[in-house]
């Protein structure tokens, strides 16, 4: 494990349309195998049904919720 990437800033990984945080499990799986905190959450709706600002709302809640301030 590489101990230099812990000291990073933790990895956030976001999803496209039509998709959920899975579609990076090998991804996921790589980095966290080498030190990495890394972190998928799941936009809802993922279809388009809802204008940007309202995803990327729930992107900053979720970092709020998550990830101590620098």
């Amino acid at each position: 494990m590489n101990t230099e990437n812990k000291q990073c800033s933790p990895i956030l990984l976001v999803h496209g349309i039509h998709d959920t945080g899975a579609v990076f499990n090998k991804m996921v799986f790589y980095l966290k195998q080498r030190g990495w905190s890394v972190h998928t959450l799941d936009l809802l709706p993922n279809n388009s049904a809802v204008v940007l600002d309202q995803l990327a709302q729930q992107v900053a809640d979720y970092v709020a919720a998550t990830f101590e301030p620098k």
